[in-house]
């Protein structure tokens, strides 16, 4: 009974230890090929987001995700393609505290792209794209 309780004992300080260890970002390199004159639309609710323009037929996303975000996704249906970093539906006040990693991702695109990017708490700076950019962020 002695090395049941000491084995169990054990199990619950590595347990405890495990628990405390601090969550790690959920890090993103995904590549997906597109038309030089794509619509790409870029969604994220909190961070940072650089969009570079570049000679490849690409769209190349690299960096780290907001450490709540739920999913990421990056697809095309044709000319259209989508840039999601996906948040929890509800949030509370403590969603916006600031002591968590938040996205911090560069997304390379061909620089004859159109761009439309949409966020609340974002930075986004957008360079060598030719075409057509709107950004909208909230705060």
């Amino acid at each position: 009974m002695k090395f049941y309780h000491s084995t169990l004992k054990n199990s619950l300080a590595i347990l405890a230890l495990i628990l405390t260890l601090p969550v790690f970002a959920k890090n993103v390199d995904e590549k997906l090929s597109v038309s030089n004159n794509a619509n790409i639309s870029v969604d994220n609710l909190r961070g940072k987001v650089v969009i570079k323009g570049t000679d490849n037929n690409q769209v190349w996303v690299l960096g780290k995700l907001d450490d709540k975000a739920t999913d990421f996704i990056l697809k095309a249906d044709g000319d259209n393609v989508i840039v999601q970093v996906k948040m929890p539906s509800h949030m509370n006040n403590s969603f916006w505290d600031h002591d968590e990693q938040e996205t911090d991702i560069v997304i390379e695109v061909p620089k004859g792209a159109k761009i439309s990017f949409q966020g609340v708490s974002s930075d986004v700076a957008v360079s060598n794209v030719i075409n057509d950019v709107r950004a909208k962020t909230i705060s």
